[in-house]
């Protein structure tokens, strides 16, 4: 699958699905992803998401320009595939980063 320029913004708080969100989007070629991973592994980028918090004014419409999907990971692959208009893969829609996973993550990183 080829790496195409800027085409989805995926939010959600943290534990929400959005890792298997992640994963679903690069599975379907549209990445690689930027997730709150990448902002824990490189901490210069901390600055530009205080910034936002800070109250930054952003033109939301114009950054989504009329293309906004509300999507819960739980309705798996169709409403994301039908909003990307590509085919829905021969593959189980990703569950990753359960909480026990979080939970077994937390609990090693604490050792």
């Amino acid at each position: 699958m080829a790496t195409r320029s800027l085409t989805v913004i995926g939010s959600g708080f943290g534990r929400t699905g959005t890792a298997s969100l992640k994963r679903a989007l690069e599975m379907l070629g549209f990445g690689p992803c930027h997730h709150m991973e990448e902002v824990m592994e490189n901490p210069e980028q901390v600055a530009h998401w205080q910034a936002l918090v800070a109250g930054k004014p952003v033109d939301w419409g114009e950054v989504f320009n009329e293309r906004l999907l509300v999507f819960d990971v739980a309705e798996g692959w169709a409403p994301l595939c039908a909003f990307l208009n590509e085919a829905i893969p021969n593959e189980p829609f990703p569950r990753v980063n359960s909480t026990e996973e979080f939970l077994q993550f937390y609990d090693e990183g604490k050792s």
